[in-house]
């Protein structure tokens, strides 16, 4: 029998020396072979020649016989010395992929296995507690905490990528010797910034516990974290006081062994580390997260749930958000003035009878609740609402209007889709809020506003540079007014494109701003989309980290089901009796044509009439029975039959505020770098959001020093991930 080689090519045995002769397989077949070549014989006839040396050919033949079912498995794995696995794994490359799946080459040291991110950290973790090991022995204590084997080469190639090794040299045996050196990449942390004192004294310990005291021990002996870089956002939440507004609004848990801060730093971390949920902390490796919150291990999924449980059951969310926005604009992570307001939908898939909405992703309502978020001009989040589904984006926006006259006076612009697009809305911003300015496009069905768009001459458009977020793009525009119903006229830019001919319009009532700068501000509100995806995507913005339902006080009025269904019996009853009707009118006008007398036309229509009557009578009783019916009634009473909920998204409001933060921040790392390439005048393209994701997912080794906690952060192979990289942690660090 063979044996597999490490790259799971089968190691095949004819190329030892062997006799010559024929090798029956089976009672059919058998293989003729001399010094250079090889003959398979099938029923005593010669079916093919090929060379000894001819892997691929014979890897062919093998799979042939397997295939036709002329030779077994078992006999075809024994006569050519190869695993079974190895005769299926023919078959099936012949059967997906024809004669060029045969054709491959058996993997070298050149072309490893793929190196995981947990191999990598089970291999530094290693190292650096036994930085004097040789790699062929960190390659098997690594091989059996793992529980497969990882090879000498793998372990090298690992330490080179990581910079602790140069080709052809031993691994350094003092990798962490100089922390303090000017080459290390490292982060200094001080103490956050001061909170209100009645927080601050329940927060800080009178004594050390002994985690505390095995905590700063390990701290100061130096430890590895393979979430250690995500430590970039740490001087960030301290220099703009971010977790001022969760300790103030909640204040202390009655907790001696875990503070507040520690709570919602772990819920940060969670965020910025890319945890979809509070269950998935369950997979952390507890020595590595928990210096980042600095405890010796993370707070249980217990302790989450009920520390997140007691925030909620204050119902302060709102006031969080609002917090949070005045914190964004004073630090400039957002601005005030244009804002962008959209609408995301939050699907419910529990059993809890809720209010339905329309679920575009799906193209059907079902039970849930809508997300409504303002944007700044650079699509950076300032606050969001969240309201059961009978709130659409006008009612959303009379409230948003209220939230941001409590943050600024300044004037403020809002932009929206088509879903905004009101006649009231507009009278009634005029009239309550003349410094808000609002930009949507028109709804072309209402108002005959696509007439009037397709009257203007397509000689009035002019040609127009529009500058959008990352480029500029040509276009052309031409201005009118368009009457709105009781609005009056309303400015209007009209947008042609080029190739299609099609006209799009563009509404606002605002006077002074010039038509290009109009339609750049309009098209860029699809850069709210994005920010939408990528919450999604990155920040898991539809996860629920709990549903808590309380029941509707009020059910919405819907039509009476009852109503109707009588009213389609009444309608049908009137068909019946004009079908009557005019069929008795048909008989009458035949009969007196033939000069028939009354009495004998009533005789022999007496069904008909007895028939009319009848219908006229039952049509009376059901207008009676309609009119003592409510035309509305209850969502509850009409199908529920049961006590209509709401759900409370008091912890989701929670746990999005920490995202929004987070989003921001990372935000705010990315412009620091585009910024940086700028003054650098370098002009070629770079992925900024890459980069920062390649910082956080870095390892970085942890030691206490003097009180100053240093993060040292792997060099990057790449030279300008390298280098704005040091520029950042510089700029952290100032």
């Amino acid at each position: 029998m063979g044996k597999q080689d490490k790259g799971g090519e089968a190691v095949n045995l004819f190329d030892k020396p062997k006799a010559t002769g024929p090798v029956v397989i089976n009672s059919d077949i058998k293989i003729i072979e001399n010094a250079t070549q090889r003959t398979l014989v099938v029923a005593n006839y010669p079916i093919l020649t090929y060379d000894s040396s001819d892997k691929e050919t014979e890897r062919f033949l093998i799979a042939q016989l397997s295939h036709n079912k002329i030779a077994t498995q078992k006999e075809l794995s024994q006569h050519f010395e190869i695993d079974t696995k190895t005769v299926k794994n023919y078959k099936r490359r012949l059967h997906q992929h024809g004669l060029q799946g045969l054709l491959y080459k058996r993997p070298v040291l050149d072309e490893p296995r793929k190196i995981t991110p947990q191999v990598t950290r089970e291999v530094l973790r290693y190292y650096f507690m036994h930085s004097t090991a040789s790699e062929n022995d960190i390659a098997k204590q690594v091989s059996l905490r793992l529980g497969f084997s990882i090879s000498q080469p793998s372990v090298g190639r690992i330490l080179h990528q990581c910079g602790f090794k140069e080709n052809g040299e031993r691994p350094d045996s003092q990798p962490l010797k100089d922390i303090i050196d000017d080459n290390q990449l490292r982060l200094s942390f001080f103490s956050f910034a001061e909170i209100e004192p009645s927080v601050r004294s329940t927060e800080v310990p009178k004594n050390y516990t002994r985690a505390d005291k095995l905590y700063i021990k390990q701290l100061k002996k130096g430890i590895f974290s393979s979430y250690g870089a995500s430590f970039i956002y740490t001087p960030l939440i301290s220099r703009f006081g971010l977790l001022e507004p969760y300790l103030s609004i909640y204040g202390r848990r009655d907790n001696k062994y875990i503070s507040s801060m520690q709570i919602w730093l772990t819920f940060f971390q969670m965020v910025f580390m890319d945890f979809s949920s509070i269950e998935s902390l369950k997979g952390v490796n507890q020595n590595e997260f928990g210096p980042l919150i600095g405890r010796t291990f993370p707070p249980s999924i217990k302790s989450l749930r009920e520390a997140l449980t007691d925030f909620s059951s204050k119902r302060k969310s709102e006031e969080l958000i609002f917090q949070l926005c005045q914190k964004y604009i004073e630090h400039q992570l957002a601005s005030p003035g244009i804002m962008y307001v959209d609408g995301h939908f939050l699907p419910y898939f529990g059993f809890e009878p809720t209010l339905k909405s329309w679920y575009s992703l799906r193209r059907l309502a079902i039970k849930g609740s809508n997300q409504y978020f303002a944007n700044d001009k650079d699509q950076n989040p300032l606050f969001f609402i969240i309201r059961p589904p009978s709130t659409d984006l006008i009612q959303a926006m009379y409230e948003m209007i209220h939230f941001m006259r409590r943050i600024t006076d300044k004037p403020i612009t809002l932009i929206f889709d088509r879903g905004g697009f009101s006649q009231d809305f507009f009278i009634r911003v005029r009239d309550e809020h003349k410094d808000i300015i609002f930009i949507t496009w028109a709804e072309e069905g209402s108002f005959s506003i696509g007439n009037e768009i397709r009257k203007i001459d397509e000689g009035l458009f002019k040609l127009s540079l529009i500058r959008l977020k990352t480029k500029q793009v040509k276009v052309k525009l031409a201005e009118t007014g368009i009457p709105i119903g009781e609005y009056g006229a309303m400015r209007a830019i009209i947008i042609l494109d080029s190739e299609t001919r099609k006209r799009v319009a563009i509404l606002t009532n605002d006077p002074t701003r010039d038509k290009k700068e109009i339609a750049s501000l309009m098209i860029n509100r699809w850069g709210q989309e994005n920010f939408f995806k990528i919450m999604k995507r990155d920040y898991h913005l539809d996860y629920h980290p709990g549903y808590d339902t309380k029941e509707i006080e009020s059910s919405p009025l819907i039509k009476n089901p009852e109503y109707n269904r009588i009213s389609k019996t009444i309608k049908k009853i009137n068909n019946l009796i004009a079908k009557a009707t005019s069929e008795l009118g048909g008989k009458t006008q035949q009969s007196r044509l033939k000069n028939q007398s009354l009495s004998r036309l009533k005789e022999k229509n007496q069904y008909l009439v007895h028939k009319i009557h009848s219908l006229k009578v039952q049509k009376k009783r059901w207008l009676k029975k309609r009119k003592n019916t409510p035309k509305k009634i209850s969502l509850k009473n009409a199908y529920l039959r049961q006590s209509l909920k709401e759900l409370d998204l008091e912890k989701k409001a929670i746990i999005d505020s920490i995202k929004m933060t987070a989003y921001n921040l990372q935000r705010y790392l990315m412009n620091f770098i585009y910024s940086s390439l700028k003054r650098c005048k370098d002009n070629s393209y770079i992925n900024t959001y890459e980069i920062i994701k390649q910082i956080t997912n870095k390892g970085a080794k942890l030691k206490l020093s003097y009180n100053i906690l240093y993060v040292s952060i792997g060099y990057f192979n790449d030279r300008r991930t390298q280098e704005m990289t040091e520029k950042l942690c510089e700029y952290l660090n100032s």
